[in-house]
């Protein structure tokens, strides 16, 4: 996935802890890394240690995030931030 802030972040403010999967794969097991793409806009989030299978959805809560000047985040807004997992049944992941 791509997280794309308006503006350049504090990056110390923005964790994968602040990502949530509102979607109904991986549930608790779902692991993010977030990776900072060298700008402080945008960063690369990707998930693994995903079981069950179904959609993959992560988003951001109001204020989860803050700028240099200190000022919070809103919520995130996607509106293509989806993908569908599903285990295949040798036991490989797509």
């Amino acid at each position: 996935f791509r997280v794309t802030f308006s503006e350049a972040i504090n990056t110390s403010t923005f964790t994968v802890s602040d990502v949530t999967n509102s979607g109904t794969g991986g549930g608790t097991t779902l692991t993010w890394s977030l990776t900072n793409c060298g700008d402080n806009t945008n960063f690369r989030l990707t998930a693994s240690a995903v079981t069950g299978d179904g959609t993959i959805v992560p988003s951001l809560a109001s204020g989860a995030v803050q700028d240099p000047a200190g000022n919070a985040s809103s919520a995130s807004t996607a509106s293509d931030n989806s993908v569908t997992f599903t285990a295949a049944a040798s036991g490989w992941y797509q």
